[in-house]
């Protein structure tokens, strides 16, 4: 297995669960910051990754100008018009500006508008507030794992403490756990990343994200009857999901079950062009001894996938494959023609 093949095939984790902010039920008097706050999130998705605002449960109502303040705020937060929500928010800090739950909220409008800095700045307000709300450490986590702007270093490495926090604060809740997870394999902490997907796995055995990154670190570790059954859990709750496909057939691979490896790689071809796993596969092929078959393969690779006219390696390296295989076949005119 070439160097080129480990790189573009090696699994990867691709954070499947949904990354929502979460929200706070606001407490009963406007005036209390450190009410106990309470999150009410959406049900992870398998392959969303994108933000989206959790649906916010309302407390009842008391006879009070800022409560009305603040639920002007919440149906401008349900209704996602987020601009207008800044200014009830705003009057409500300018008179209660030791209110957590309404500099969080601000936080979550701005987090929600793409106005990182003001997000963040608001979210850290919260925190010396309230140094218990966990949902504040795990928004200003998500915030520093998605907020990259062009040229601009990734912030994955801020995000990891924050996220640390929302999973001391929040034991027993999965999306603070995965989202620390990915923020470490993010950052390069493999270690730290492997150790937060192990322990979501034992609060569900049954994720995505954690039975791929687990399955390709058993790859690693040249376990790969252990990484095999990570992956085919992942594919029996998530069938056809690419980078599982691609870790089994790996797997299978390297306990020498080249057909069955063969057909997996096919399997992930179907979901996603790869000229590379096409390659793999005309390889397998080859060392079978199956050379119709495996020139069969080499001519279904897309022209556009061999290269373009001023990028001519990988057409190259497709000529040189097919003359391995008239060579192997004996074709020697064939051959002759292919390397000319």
């Amino acid at each position: 297995m070439t160097r080129a093949h480990l790189r573009l095939i090696s699994t990867q984790v691709f954070f499947c669960g949904s990354v929502v902010l979460v929200g706070a039920q606001h407490p009963a008097k406007a005036g209390t910051g450190a009410a106990p706050l309470l999150v009410n999130q959406s049900p992870p998705g398998a392959q969303s990754s994108k933000s989206k605002p959790a649906v916010q449960s309302k407390t009842q109502k008391l006879a009070n100008p800022l409560n009305d303040l603040l639920d002007e705020a919440q149906g401008d937060i349900d209704n996602k018009n987020f601009e207008a929500a800044i200014v009830p928010l705003q009057r409500v800090i300018a008179d209660q500006p030791g209110s957590a739950y309404a500099h969080f909220q601000l936080a979550y409008v701005y987090t929600a508008l793409r106005r990182a800095d003001e997000a963040r700045g608001e979210y850290e307000r919260t925190i010396a507030l309230d140094p218990k709300m966990g949902e504040a450490y795990l928004n200003l986590g998500l915030l520093f794992l998605q907020s990259n702007p062009p040229g601009s270093e990734p912030a994955f490495d801020r995000a990891v403490p924050p996220l640390r926090k929302a999973v001391e604060l929040m034991p027993g809740q999965k999306q603070p756990l995965r989202t620390l997870a990915v923020a470490q394999e993010r950052s390069g902490d493999v270690a730290g990343a492997e150790e937060s997907f192990v322990a979501l796995l034992r609060l569900d055995p049954d994720d995505l994200d954690a039975n791929t990154f687990v399955g390709g670190q058993f790859l690693r570790k040249n376990m790969p009857q252990e990484a095999e059954a990570r992956f085919r859990h992942a594919l029996e709750h998530y069938p056809g999901f690419p980078p599982a496909l691609v870790g089994l057939a790996r797997s299978l691979e390297e306990q020498k079950k080249t057909g069955e490896a063969v057909d997996v790689y096919r399997q992930s071809l179907a979901r996603v062009p790869n000229r590379d796993i096409r390659v793999r596969i005309v390889h397998l092929l080859m060392e079978q001894e199956q050379y119709d078959a495996a020139l069969a393969e080499l001519d279904r690779v897309p022209k556009f996938e061999l290269g373009r006219p001023d990028d001519p390696i990988p057409r190259l390296e497709a000529l040189k494959l097919r003359a391995d295989i008239q060579i192997a076949q004996k074709k020697w005119d064939d051959s002759i023609i292919t390397l000319r």
